[in-house]
């Protein structure tokens, strides 16, 4: 039978000597043979589990986890490494998923500043009800909207994204809400206007309907907070204003 000493087997495998003393203390990984004067060896069936153990590790099994697997007879090892692997894509799934939620948390609080010049702490409450709000948002486009029309409205760009679409709509937002005491036939306010236009054209695929819809179902009541954060009643109502002024010099041309 070969046999390979702890040394041998720590220099070939980078585990240490203290790590497989430790396997063998909790019972993961015993030397098949002890020597009388206390030497322990390692056959090639123990290089294979210790092989087992160190991988699944990496993937971030738990050593107990381990452990019950390689108990399991040889007849149920397959189906319990099945097992034992799809709850850890799970878990990692599930972690995944977390961090998405608060990356789009992060985002929308990172343009949030960009887009006002602070962060409240009601705004992160308000973006916290949103990330956390996907099925009222599902429901809310189901209700209102067409599938063709659902498809349009759920790729908008948002806060929680961080695409060139969402930055170029960050960027014109937020002029308008600086500049929102200027006349609204001013050149430059007109300016603003005419990207909003082509911005919205954009993004609903040259469907003014559409538009126009959403726009009339975003819009708050009077005394009611945002339902498109950035887009309050006063802002809303000084974009109706200076579109109306753009399209009436449109058509007048």
């Amino acid at each position: 039978m070969d046999k390979y000493s702890i040394g041998e087997i720590s220099k070939e495998t980078n585990v240490t000597t203290r790590t497989l003393r430790y396997y063998e203390e909790i019972g993961l990984l015993k030397p098949s043979y002890v020597a009388e004067s206390g030497y322990r060896y390692y056959s090639k069936d123990d290089v294979i589990t210790l092989q087992q153990i160190t991988t699944f590790k990496k993937l971030g099994f738990k050593l107990s986890e381990i452990k019950k697997v390689l108990k399991e007879e040889k007849g149920n090892s397959e189906e319990r490494w099945k097992s034992a692997i799809q709850n850890e894509i799970q878990t990692i799934q599930a972690e995944v998923k977390r961090l998405q939620d608060l990356e789009k948390l992060l985002y929308t609080a990172f343009h949030s500043i960009e887009l006002t010049g602070e962060l409240k702490t009601e705004d992160l409450m308000l973006f916290i009800k949103s990330v956390q709000g996907i099925e009222q948002r599902e429901n809310f486009r189901q209700k209102y909207f067409t599938e063709e029309e659902q498809k349009v409205i759920e790729d908008l760009p948002t806060l929680e994204e961080n695409d060139e679409r969402t930055k170029e709509w960050l960027q014109v937002l937020r002029e308008i809400r600086q500049r929102i005491n200027e006349p609204v036939d001013s050149p430059e306010i007109q300016k603003l206007a005419e990207r909003v236009v082509a911005f919205s054209m954009h993004v609903f695929h040259e469907d003014e309907q559409l538009i126009n819809k959403y726009w009339d179902l975003i819009k708050p009541e009077e005394g009611e907070i945002a339902r498109v954060y950035g887009l309050d009643l006063e802002t809303m109502n000084y974009i109706e204003k200076m579109m109306d002024c753009y399209l009436k010099k449109e058509k007048g041309k």
